[in-house]
């Protein structure tokens, strides 16, 4: 079985530019600690790092345990920040500014989000993958040319996110229905699924989209629960 974080994820909602300037100034004003990982190599980084200022349009961390590694490593790496502000968990994804020259060890520099996401807690137990799981994605109907292979970031009985480069999601769109193939060990069968694509948002690196799919309800999704939920029960 692929490794998997314990921790559960949320749902995403992603709010309003007024709402999200307004809690990034909190973030700052409060300090409030971030989590930060970093998808590096196929393996993630996972750190704190507290909201030390805002410089126009970027945000300023200052890292809980910082050595030159692992700056170097958020430096050169896509981020995904999740942080709680007034009892409100957020989330957003983004990357250390392209110039950081100046800035103090210890110190990372990230582009400051034009919108973020609130975090609601899922009823379903969902969890994101510590190594890098690869899907092959393939549209049907009027598309039934496309296909593309993405990264995929979380996974639940319910549906999947993946991360796809831009050129290839420029036929995508809300609503369309798409075939899933991917393997949960290296080992095992793929499992090919029909789903869903009910979002596609902006993510950390500029030529990247994030596509959330919500598995379609049919025969063989019924004959695939057991697995999804067996690897996602695991580590419970």
């Amino acid at each position: 079985m692929p490794e998997i974080l314990t921790d559960r994820t949320n749902e995403i909602r992603q709010v309003d530019r007024t709402t999200t300037n307004r809690v990034l100034t909190a973030a700052v004003e409060e300090r409030a600690v971030a989590q930060v990982r970093a998808d590096c190599a196929g393996w993630e980084l996972v750190g704190g790092a507290a909201c030390i200022g805002e410089d126009g349009s970027h945000l300023i961390l200052e890292l809980e345990h910082a050595d030159p590694q692992t700056q170097t490593i958020l430096e050169s790496s896509p981020l995904q920040l999740s942080m709680e502000v007034a009892g409100i968990q957020y989330c957003f994804e983004t990357r250390s500014a392209d110039q950081t020259a100046g800035v103090e060890p210890g110190v990372v520099r990230v582009l400051r989000p034009t919108t973020i996401s609130l975090a609601e807690r899922r009823r379903s137990p969902r969890r994101r993958l510590r190594r890098r799981s690869v899907v092959a994605l393939q549209a049907s109907g009027p598309n039934d040319g496309w296909h593309c292979t993405a990264a995929m970031l979380n996974l639940s009985p319910e549906g999947i996110a993946c991360r796809i480069p831009c050129q290839d999601a420029e036929l995508l769109h809300i609503g369309q229905t798409l075939r899933a193939d991917f393997r949960l060990d290296p080992s095992a069968p793929a499992l090919a699924l029909n789903a869903r694509i009910v979002s596609i948002t902006k993510g950390g690196t500029l030529d990247h989209l994030v596509v959330g799919l919500e598995f379609i309800v049919d025969r063989t999704l019924e004959a695939s629960r057991a697995t999804l939920r067996e690897a996602l029960e695991t580590t419970d």
